[in-house]
């Protein structure tokens, strides 16, 4: 069983090895900031906070760790996964060469971005959907993260 992508925990030795970005003394909530994930090469988020769903490029969002319960930051290839029980934690997903996929589109329910006043939200959303093979070559979805938000109004970044 060849996943042919990295799935690990979100830590400073991780971001080293998976994005050759280093970083000394990281802590989540203190240095995960947009523009660290710009520097990993995050395009988009969906955060899922307490009182409101935001779905943006990662440049237009302001990150408030207490209102959130979970966050995705991503890239057609990549993504980091943020988790808020009782605790700040994360995954980070990296896709290999060669990784085999199958890509849906959904349509989102219109939502604005938090540049509301651009009329701007994402319209669309784009999935992968990872495929893996079980010991009698079985293939099976083994992981699903989103790839891309397709956005109407407003102008594209």
């Amino acid at each position: 069983m060849n996943n042919n992508y990295l799935l690990k925990e979100l830590t400073e030795e991780n971001i080293r090895e998976i994005f050759e970005y280093d970083y000394k003394n990281f802590e989540i909530e203190k240095d995960l900031n947009k523009e660290m994930l710009t520097k990993l090469g995050m395009t988009y988020a969906i955060i899922y906070n307490y009182d409101c769903v935001v779905t943006d490029y990662i440049s237009n969002i302001e990150l408030d760790y207490e209102n959130m319960m979970e966050a995705r930051f991503f890239n057609d290839d990549a993504e980091i996964r943020i988790f808020n029980d009782d605790n700040i934690k994360g995954i980070i997903f990296k896709e290999g060469e060669n990784c085999k996929s199958i890509k849906n589109k959904y349509i989102l329910y219109p939502r604005y971005g938090e540049k509301s006043q651009n009329k701007r939200y994402a319209h669309e959303l784009i999935i992968k959907k990872y495929i893996n093979y079980d010991d009698d070559n079985q293939a099976y979805i083994n992981y699903v993260k989103p790839s891309k938000l397709v956005f109407t109004g407003g102008v594209e970044q």
